[in-house]
């Protein structure tokens, strides 16, 4: 199934989309620099600073955080 957006929504859509890739990208260096790997660390030290850098809703800073965390324990795992 195939969904499209209203035209008028479609800017803030791609916006909020390359706002969390670069919220995940940064959110996935900073986890593996601070070797921030329990959830309680990654929030502590991510949750806010996605909101406010990124300008991400609260729900979705917090699948970013918690992707990048995957995304770091596995890289970390090698």
């Amino acid at each position: 199934m195939r969904v499209r957006p209203e035209p008028e929504c479609e800017g803030e859509l791609v916006g909020l989309l390359k706002r969390y890739r670069d919220a995940l990208n940064y959110s996935v260096k900073k986890i593996i620099e601070k070797r921030a790997t329990s959830l309680s660390k990654a929030h502590a030290l991510l949750y806010q600073e996605l909101k406010e850098a990124f300008y991400l809703p609260s729900r979705i800073a917090m699948d970013c955080y918690r992707e990048a965390l995957s995304i770091a324990k596995s890289w970390l795992s090698k």
